[in-house]
């Protein structure tokens, strides 16, 4: 299958979250024998000098450039001037800027790839690419995948009047598609009672796993927290687990430490200056041996979508102590392949049981482990995905 994948986040060499899902599930269509051709817009870690380092791969950032030095001076400032005027917002507020990009300039070469290329489906990835769908070709089959809706993230911070204008403009939008996938099966019921319809189908992502299942240590030995300070939910995670959970535990546990991950600015850092045990540890080059004996913590509060770092977690061998919502569409056991505890008080009492109990921790950390290979091994995940492509692309030819 020739597959042209539009992506709004992508990154050659990711350490977590949806550019590392996105890595795993291209790299895994490509060993599967699939043919992937790849344009991905923007990504907080993204450098398009990295797209030597994935071979047999087209980034059409490149045929951008190339079309761009051919224009004529007066429109190359045209271009450029039009460029500025919708970066300030001029003619379209907050969220029609988001949704109604202009990908007018991308229409002729994407329709150059359809056809040089044989392509089969076109999969556009991430909320701020769906007005692509405008400049490819009606009979070309073409799914959108939603990570993460706009409207239901809007819907649970309280912007309700945000979430219904979103909602409008990405169901009005999601009809220029031929399918919908979504990552949960929650979100996929979001959709379905938006108004999109029919076409609207689950197909989780899985992550990359180690041949072999990782031992699960003796007993517990560490909280670790799995996440970056670029992410607003993780900010929000951290304080309330800091300022509400920690003490709790703290108090009952004072030999145990929280290690958290990733980079984060100074300033929030300071905040917690004088909370006792808390190590920021930064960059870790090695999770499998930073996992073992672990109790991830999953305080998350806010935002929608697969938590890649539940998964992480489960498959190296720690246990999870999470909120319902941050492991949503991961449809795992409560109290058998992971915790799930929505207030302080539960949550504080959830990770001592863990550290005072190491029969408990070793059996939820061993099912945890367990479930994820079952459920979430990548091969098997994109294996589904190209099954339900294959349908769409069967659907659209009856129809044409």
């Amino acid at each position: 299958m020739n597959i042209l994948l539009l992506s709004g986040l992508y990154d050659t060499q990711p350490a977590s979250g949806g550019s590392y899902l996105m890595r795993e599930f291209v790299q895994e269509l490509k060993g599967q024998g699939h043919n992937v051709y790849l344009y991905y817009l923007t990504s907080a870690d993204s450098d398009p000098r990295k797209a030597n380092f994935e071979p047999n791969t087209w980034y059409l950032p490149d045929l951008r450039d190339a079309l761009a030095a051919s224009r004529p001076f007066y429109l190359k400032l045209w271009y450029r001037l039009s460029s500025i005027l919708m970066r300030v917002g001029f003619g379209r507020k907050g969220l029609e800027r988001y949704f109604f990009r202009d990908f007018g300039w991308l229409s002729n070469l994407l329709k150059a790839a359809i056809r040089d290329y044989d392509i089969d489906i076109v999969q556009v990835d991430f909320p701020w690419m769906m007005n692509v769908a405008k400049v490819l070709p009606k009979d070309t089959p073409k799914v959108f995948v939603s990570h993460e809706a706009k409207f239901v993230l809007l819907n649970r911070e309280q912007q309700i009047a945000q979430s219904n204008e979103s909602k409008n403009y990405e169901t009005t939008l999601g009809r220029g598609y031929h399918a919908i996938l979504t990552l949960t099966d929650i979100e996929a019921e979001e959709w379905k009672v938006a108004g999109v319809g029919t076409k609207v189908f689950n197909s989780p992502m899985g992550v990359k796993l180690p041949k072999e299942k990782k031992e699960v240590a003796s007993k517990a030995e560490k909280l670790v927290f799995l996440g970056s300070g670029n992410h607003q939910p993780n900010l929000d995670g951290i304080r309330y687990f800091l300022l509400e959970i920690w003490p709790i535990v703290h108090s009952m546990l004072p030999q145990i430490c929280i290690e958290i991950t990733g980079k984060y600015k100074y300033s929030f850092v300071e905040e917690f200056k004088t909370v006792e045990n808390v190590v920021w540890v930064g960059f870790v080059p090695n999770l499998a041996n930073f996992m073992h004996g672990a109790i991830s913590v999953v305080p998350i509060r806010k935002g929608s979508g697969i938590r890649v770092k539940i998964l992480e977690s489960m498959a190296l061998g720690a246990a999870v102590v999470s909120t319902a919502m941050a492991a949503e569409g991961i449809m795992a056991n409560n109290n058998e392949e992971i915790i799930f505890a929505n207030d302080p008080v539960t949550f504080a009492n959830s990770i001592i049981m863990l550290c005072e109990n190491d029969a408990q921790f070793q059996a939820l950390a061993k099912a945890g482990c367990e479930f994820v290979y079952e459920q979430f091994e990548v091969g098997n995940c994109t294996k589904k995905r190209v099954e339900l492509l294959q349908r769409i692309i069967t659907y659209v030819k009856d129809l044409t």
